[in-house]
């Protein structure tokens, strides 16, 4: 099953237009245009989705845009797993069994936009685990197991404008949580086991003018 959506609708949701490339431009050198086994590579694109990959595999082209692994048994993302995708705009890690995620998982993808971690069984999230994407404005942590969010979980991440945490086990966390979100357009916290909220647990949402707190 592709999972990559250039377009895409959740709950009704408008079309992401921050995560959207004009076009993916550009033929990747003979150098960088390696391909690893049993994905497809299709020009910056790379789809590794639905093999029952149990890690990250390999060889996967610097110059890669897009990187699609969802669909299948990853466990664990490892310190500095992506290591060398300077270039990477989209991280679909989806549909797998990740457990957690390190502080430096994601060191040296600062461009990436669009973080997609949605259907694995998070329990705990490093409290400095996006501090090294601060361009990610599109982050899906729906259908985990998140019971707490820590005091800097999303610190730096300015220019966030979507948050998916639907369908976890959160009472909310700490106070101030999302100070720096300042941009952050839609946030969802529904299903979860929220029971009461401070009066400044949404300090700093400025552009907020979508919240989901139902079923909680």
């Amino acid at each position: 099953m592709r999972c990559f959506r250039l377009m895409k609708q959740l709950r009704g949701m408008s079309v992401y237009e921050c995560v959207l490339p004009t076009v993916l431009s550009g033929t990747l050198t003979a150098a960088q245009h390696t391909c690893p086994k049993n994905c497809r590579c299709d020009s910056k694109i790379v789809y590794c989705e639905s093999h029952a990959f149990r890690e990250i595999p390999r060889n996967i082209s610097g110059g890669s845009q897009g990187l699609l692994l969802c669909y299948n048994s990853i466990q664990k993302v490892k310190s500095n797993q992506f290591w060398g995708l300077y270039q990477l705009i989209w991280l679909y890690l989806d549909h797998n069994y990740i457990r957690s995620v390190p502080e430096d998982a994601f060191q040296g993808i600062q461009r990436l936009k669009e973080l997609i971690l949605n259907s694995n069984k998070i329990t705990h999230l490093h409290n400095k685990a996006f501090h090294l994407v601060p361009n990610v404005c599109n982050l899906d942590l729906s259908y985990n197991k998140l019971q707490v969010l820590r005091s800097e979980q999303f610190k730096g991440l300015c220019k966030l404008l979507f948050l998916h945490l639907w369908s976890n086990s959160l009472k909310m966390g700490p106070v101030q949580v999302f100070q720096d979100c300042q941009n952050l357009d839609f946030l969802d916290l529904g299903y979860n086991h929220v029971r009461s909220l401070s009066h400044n647990a949404f300090a700093g949402l400025l552009q907020l003018t979508e919240l989901h707190l139902e079923h909680n």
